[in-house]
């Protein structure tokens, strides 16, 4: 997962963590700002 976030440009990926519904969630950061992301088990990835 957390080489699938690097090939988005996100960087410092940090607490990656699976959830019961098969969502990871953790920290990373992009463009020099962190955010929460959550990944989908179909791998999209939204940030906030």
């Amino acid at each position: 997962m957390k080489q699938h976030l690097q090939s988005l440009h996100y960087g410092n990926v940090q607490n990656l963590r699976r959830g019961p519904d098969g969502q990871w969630t953790g920290k990373a950061t992009q463009n020099g700002i962190q955010k929460n992301i959550t990944v989908s088990p179909d791998g999209t990835v939204r940030a906030r």
